[in-house]
């Protein structure tokens, strides 16, 4: 009979198959991904969320109306926003023009009264400062105006330029 165990003899009869009759195993591994932007996700997603939870679907989509719905309300706020501040602006420096036209001719005045009255030298003052306030007046307020024309203007006055360039 023979001498060796019954487990070693399996053992060898077991190497001897591995080795032989069956090729070395290679493993392989595919992924798939995909990707996706947005509140609301992709149908299959969806599915997926009704199972776990009943009409999760339909939070989820009903979610994504309101936050829409929000920025939709917070966007129209701010350029109601912009749109009052640059109304203000021009208010302002309207006021400004005016209110600086209006020294500037009160100085001129008075500095010609002065000179009548026999004061030439301080008469000159007054009214030299009373040109050169006007003079500021309009040379600044242009300046204003050049600079503001660089400001980011409004999404209707933007999609027209694009519109240009890209022509």
């Amino acid at each position: 009979m023979n001498d060796q165990h019954p487990d070693e003899e399996s053992e060898k009869a077991d190497a001897e198959v591995v080795g032989s009759e069956y090729p070395q195993r290679e493993d392989r591994a595919i992924f798939q991904a995909s990707f996706r932007t947005g509140p609301i996700p992709d149908p299959i997603t969806l599915e997926q969320y009704n199972r776990v939870l009943p009409n999760a679907a339909d939070r989820i989509v009903s979610m994504a109306e309101k936050e829409q719905e929000h920025r939709h309300k917070m966007q129209e706020k701010l350029i109601n926003a912009q749109v009052n501040d640059v109304k203000q602006e021009r208010i302002e420096r309207k006021l400004g023009q005016i209110f600086g036209w209006s020294i500037g001719v009160i100085s001129i005045i008075a500095g010609t009264v002065t000179v009548n009255l026999g004061s030439p030298i301080a008469g000159g003052f007054i009214g030299s400062a009373g040109v050169a306030g006007l003079v500021s007046v309009f040379v600044l307020g242009r300046r204003e105006q050049e600079n503001n024309k660089y400001l980011p203007q409004l999404e209707s006055d933007d999609s027209e330029e694009d519109e240009e360039d890209s022509n």
